[in-house]
């Protein structure tokens, strides 16, 4: 459309020809491609002459004097390369291609910005953004337009530079402040930033709060459902089967959107197998490619999503192990229709549970169990796949059967066998070779048990339990009491029998201390110490772990499925089921003869959407809701690092873990259990790097 054809960023302004800012700074003479062009007719010449030869009826004599006029400029080659490569680009070329163009023209003429800017965005576009970013800086070093700081605010986005991003963004506002597209790309600069405010306050004056940018804020801000409202109508407003980056990016946040909403099957359903498939070969199709800083654009994902981004690499993960899971079962059920398994991803883990204790326990047919066998060897090629079919499934059942071994040489092959050989030849070792086992440590010093107390006063038990003996303490002159209220100190009153009536002509007798003690009333379960025992109370953190904490914890705490030791009859754990949810079990030992018994994985019926989570040290405090209605109730559970070490239902009695203090350096935490409908205090302690339990008591010795 004439001499001065319009770069590729003019077009954004609504500029054409002779007023684009291209040809505008062409005509003042401060592109070096048309430095012969400087004086006034010439420059008149040409305004003139693109008007005209871009409206119908075009003058052939100014035509031909335009032509003649270009023809006679000295770089006229460069002026040649730079114009091919926009003709390139306009009509689908490649970058490659045009780079070839606007490399010549930069080697004619280093200092020809327009050719340098239009290198900055073909480097942009192959994700070079260091590159970009030194073609910006040579561009406006030549012309200092505001378009090119705006295209330099894009790679400094690219390369985490984002308060120099900002600063070019307001110089180019600064040069142009009508441009309302300069200030959507401010507020998302603003919200990598984390400056929210700032952001939607770009967003009013540029008058753009329901578009992208808008439902960036709104993530941002944490109303990620109203972020999913404005993707929509964005997106319906595609045509079908719309691609192209502006594209994907809808559909990046809005995946993390409904991640952040745990809708999981609408955050799996936004990038398909088909769609993951593509991004092997394209990556700007997959979402990962997104979640790295290409632009402004996304750049505020790095800085302001990471608890989306990790949760929505969970979800698809746990969908890539439900396919796999589903589609070897799948498999399975066409070879063996007879075998009745049930298909569906929610099932898989289940199904492959039961298909196992159904083989172990004899409960197929001889053909049935061919067919499995057959089909199995099939599916489990290569060791790492049947190393993690067996971890998850088949090994907590095939380990406690009398045919283990011969169902791992058939299943599961080496790798298989050579595991169940290990847990059988260390129940055998247990049985045979293992000398009786050691006394566990006590927690030193010991603690007095407050068998009651009243305002003033309390009384300690002198009689306690040590590894199955009865041992009679003295009672000292001064205590250290500790309980939920901190420490204190108690004076001894006296030292005396306290008797109770068992039977008609019988009492039972124990000596006690009696301590009077001043301050608030002790609360229940608290215990004494000794006066030279060094006690710091430890002040324990009661705050709940949100959802996503919840499932960090849990997925580290039960990375692997509970296995039952030689000598163990049950264990809980949780494990996690369809629709992100976890569940407790209990995984127990049913013995049918003393050679032979079977494990079985029942749930107990608490789910962690009606639970909250206490996290302290390496203790794990479960408050899970139970019952409706009137018979609704609150059931505590404690575990000490993987091992479920008790419980109540005690509405009365409140949070299981009661105080903590360091015992002689000895940290050790307090809590109350259940047994038998008894309410008991337990102490777990840390010894070096290990940790052990302890009963303090909850009724008389020897009870």
């Amino acid at each position: 459309s004439g001499c001065f054809e319009v770069p590729s960023q003019g077009a954004a302004t609504g500029d054409n020809c002779g007023t684009s800012h291209g040809a505008a700074d062409a005509a003042a003479g401060t592109l070096s491609l048309v430095e012969p062009l400087r004086t006034p007719p010439f420059r008149r010449l040409m305004e003139l002459t693109c008007r005209t030869m871009t409206s119908r009826g075009a003058w052939l004599a100014l035509a031909l004097l335009a032509a003649v006029a270009c023809s006679s400029n000295p770089n006229d080659q460069a002026l040649d390369a730079y114009f091919a490569a926009l003709r390139l680009s306009k009509t689908g070329g490649s970058a490659q291609a045009q780079l070839q163009q606007v490399d010549r023209c930069i080697s004619i003429m280093p200092g020809a910005a327009d050719c340098l800017t239009m290198r900055g965005n073909l480097h942009m576009q192959q994700d070079q953004p260091r590159e970009a970013r030194e073609d910006f800086d040579r561009s406006i070093g030549v012309v200092n337009h505001p378009y090119t700081h705006f295209y330099r605010a894009q790679a400094r986005c690219a390369l985490g530079d984002y308060q120099g991003a900002l600063a070019d963004l307001d110089t180019a506002i600064e040069g142009q402040p009508w441009q309302k597209s300069f200030y959507p790309q401010r507020a998302l600069a603003r919200l990598a930033l984390g400056k929210v405010d700032e952001a939607r306050a770009d967003l009013e004056r540029a008058g753009t709060p329901t578009g992208y940018s808008g439902a960036a804020l709104r993530f941002v801000e944490g109303h990620p459902g109203d972020s999913v409202a404005l993707l929509d109508v964005m997106t319906a407003k595609q045509s079908g089967g719309a691609q192209g980056s502006d594209f994907e990016l809808l559909t990046v946040l809005r995946m993390l959107s409904y991640a952040a909403l745990d809708q999981r099957e609408r955050a799996v359903a936004e990038f398909d197998q088909n769609r993951l498939a593509i991004a092997a070969q394209r990556p700007s199709s997959g979402f990962e490619y997104w979640l790295v800083p290409r632009s402004c654009a996304n750049a505020y994902l790095a800085t302001q999503a990471s608890a989306s981004i990790k949760r929505a690499r969970e979800i698809f993960a746990e969908a890539a192990r439900r396919r796999a899971a589903n589609d070897s079962l799948q498999a399975l059920r066409d070879r063996c229709p007879s075998l009745d398994i049930k298909v569906g991803t929610a099932d898989a883990n289940i199904a492959w549970t039961q298909l196992a204790q159904r083989l172990t326990d004899g409960l197929l047919s001889e053909n049935e169990e061919r067919c499995a066998y057959d089909r199995l060897n099939d599916l489990v090629v290569g060791e790492v796949q049947a190393r993690e079919i067996f971890r998850r499934y088949a090994a907590p059942i095939l380990a406690s059967s009398a045919r283990a071994s011969e169902h791992a040489d058939r299943w599961l092959g080496s790798q298989a066998n050579l595991l169940l050989r290990q847990v059988k030849l260390a129940e055998a070792s247990s049985a045979v070779k293992s000398p009786p086992p050691a006394t566990p440590p006590l927690l030193r010093p010991r603690p007095f048990w407050i068998a009651n107390s009243t305002a003033g006063s309390f009384v300690v038990e002198l009689v306690q339990m040590v590894n199955g003996a009865a041992v009679k303490r003295s009672a000292p002159p001064q205590l250290q009491v500790l309980d939920e209220h901190g420490l204190r100190t108690a004076s001894r009153i006296a030292e005396r029998q306290q008797c109770e009536k068992t039977s008609a002509d019988e009492d039972e007798c124990m000596p006690v201390g009696e301590y009077q003690y001043s301050g608030q009333a002790l609360a229940p379960f608290a215990v004494a110490f000794e006066p030279l025992a060094h006690i710091v109370p430890i002040t324990l953190q009661r705050r709940a772990l949100s959802r996503e904490e919840q499932l960090k914890h849990l997925a580290e705490l039960f990375s692997e499925p509970a296995v039952l030791a030689p000598a163990q009859r049950e264990t809980f754990s949780w494990t996690p089921v369809a629709g992100g949810d976890w569940i407790e079990q209990r995984t127990w030992r049913e013995e049918y003869r003393p050679d032979w018994y079977r494990t079985a994985v029942t749930p107990t019926g608490l789910r962690l959407a009606d639970c909250s989570l206490t996290v302290q040290e390496s203790l794990t405090e479960f408050a899970c809701t139970q019952g409706r209605g009137v018979s609704q109730f609150i059931r505590h559970v404690v575990y000490l690092k993987q091992r479920q070490i008790g419980g109540h239902d005690d509405a009365a009695l409140g949070a299981s873990l009661r105080y903590a203090a360091v015992v002689d350096g000895t940290a050790a935490y307090f809590f109350v259990v259940d047994w038998n409908s008894v309410p008991h205090l337990h102490v777990a302690f840390k010894l070096k790097d290990a940790w052990y339990e302890d009963v303090v008591a909850s009724a008389p010795a020897g009870d």
